[in-house]
């Protein structure tokens, strides 16, 4: 890493003056006593290591030569002083913003954290955050909230995320200096044209989404436009391309992009390992482990804001790091948003029960508190003689505050990568009952989530094939349907 290169260069030759001055001493100690201030032994003072030769020449018993030691910059280059240094250039980088240290401590925690326990964790009251924009967080706050966040704290488990974070804001700075006239001139072609950039965007999605077009409420939603707009302003658009481009992007990979967007009208596609510039810079797809074991405090923060939730099932999971928790690939972040809008068309319930099913327990756990999709919440909600809201119904209802805390999470989420851990093919013998009389049992088989589901002998007239599958994809949008 580029700091590591300059500590080193700077400590490295302080140790070698060292040793220059122990070499010179030493050099000095010879010299004075090969020149006593007498002729032969007279001038060898009592007690000195000299002794007189039968020749009559001196012989000096060279003493120990102290092996220098290094700076401890040198041998442990992740100090205090380093730590908070990086929090003030990335409070600097980021201009403070909410969502950029949220994705800054879920990557120190190693868990995705919600909106609401990284206020707790910054120690920012309810009252400060209002509005539906993003806040900003003063770097008193942040730098305290790191600082204190174990009794005896290590420095590189916060160094490395924030280090990689500052690396890809001056890339992408310097990206933008040299294709943002080349970005501003493919905006003012298009006129800002949402269906274009709809078509830009699907390119620059990541697999397995590239290159399928987004709906246009999705568009809206990533560039935080109305959903009755057409267009967007240059200035919005430029705000959100920045903040979409990662460490694999670069000017000549961006351009090629534009030409084929103007030539080919969203029939291009990326390379399938992405582009990359000639710096060799971290792939999208290969994972990232974190030093260290997470933040025991964040995840008492966690845990008690779970509780207030009454989400029990969820606290087991805090404790479970993830595989890459880095949140330094933001377009990462777009398959989970597209998975939740679709979701919306269909049903949220069973959108919910997969979270669950995938560990995602916290972000199913906010996801029930606000849309009431869960039997449990709707139960609270019919207390309070509150509408029963499901799906669309209960986004469109949800003020825009909270909307933006929803997103947020979800983005979060959406960053960080976690495997299955015991992933699992269900397969059920239907018959006698087939399709018709196992509709309830077949359900919710498919409410389980599992990733493979193998169903023999459901007994579906050849004239009702089209129907039953298209009625388990609007149910099921998750899964692929296929009848033989």
């Amino acid at each position: 890493m580029e700091i590591d290169d300059l500590i080193f260069a700077a400590t490295v030759p302080q140790a070698h003056s060292a040793a220059s001055k122990d070499t010179q001493e030493e050099d000095r100690v010879q010299r004075g006593l090969r020149e006593p201030s007498g002729s032969g032994a007279e001038g060898v003072r009592k007690g000195s290591p000299l002794m007189t030769s039968p020749e009559g020449r001196y012989t000096v018993e060279r003493p120990a030569v102290p092996v220098p030691n290094l700076d401890a910059a040198a041998a442990n280059p992740f100090t205090v002083d380093r730590l908070r240094a990086g929090v003030t250039n990335f409070h600097d980088l980021s201009k403070g913003s909410i969502q950029d240290t949220g994705l800054l401590l879920s990557e120190i925690a190693q868990y995705p954290l919600p909106p609401a326990v990284i206020r707790r964790i910054l120690g920012m009251v309810e009252d400060e955050v209002t509005g539906p924009s993003p806040c900003q967080v003063d770097k008193s706050l942040l730098l305290r909230a790191i600082l204190q966040s174990e009794e005896v704290i290590t420095p590189q488990w916060y160094i490395e995320p924030l280090e990689r974070h500052i690396q890809r804001y001056r890339h992408v700075a310097a990206v933008m200096a040299m294709i943002g006239p080349e970005v501003k001139a493919w905006h003012e072609h298009n006129d800002g044209d949402l269906k274009t950039i709809g078509l830009l965007l699907a390119d620059m999605s990541p697999a397995p989404d590239t290159g399928n077009p987004l709906p246009r409420g999705i568009v809206q939603r990533l560039l935080n436009i109305g959903k009755d707009e057409q267009k967007c302003p240059w200035l919005q658009f430029e705000q959100f391309f920045t903040k979409s481009l990662s460490m694999q992007d670069s000017a000549h990979s961006i351009s090629q992009l534009l030409a084929s967007s103007i030539t080919c009208m969203g029939t291009r596609t990326l390379d399938e390992n992405g582009s990359t510039d000639s710096t060799g810079t971290t792939q999208a797809d290969e994972r990232i482990r974190c030093s260290g074991s997470g933040v025991a405090k964040w995840r008492t923060v966690l845990r008690e804001w779970l509780m207030e939730e009454e989400e029990f099932e969820a606290i087991p999971d805090i404790a479970t790091l993830w595989e890459d928790p880095t949140t330094t690939f933001p377009r990462r972040a777009w398959i989970r948003t597209r998975d939740f809008f679709e979701a919306l068309n269909t049903n949220t319930t069973v959108w919910i029960h997969k979270l669950r099913k995938q560990g995602l327990s916290t972000l199913a756990a906010h996801a029930t508190s606000f849309l009431g999709s869960d039997v449990s919440e709707a139960r609270r909600r019919q207390a309070r003689n509150e509408k029963l809201l499901l799906n669309k119904e209960a986004w469109n209802a949800t003020n825009e505050r909270d909307k933006v805390g929803w997103l947020a999470h979800l983005a979060i989420v959406g960053h960080q990568v976690r495997s299955l851990c015991d992933p699992k093919m269900s397969s059920w013998n239907v018959g006698p009952h087939g399709f018709r009389g196992g509709r309830l049992e077949i359900f919710a088989v498919f409410e389980a989530g599992d990733p493979v589901i193998c169903l023999q002998d459901l007994r579906i007239p050849k004239k009702r094939v089209k129907a039953t599958k298209d009625e388990l994809h609007a149910l099921f949008p998750h899964y692929w349907i296929f009848i033989s």
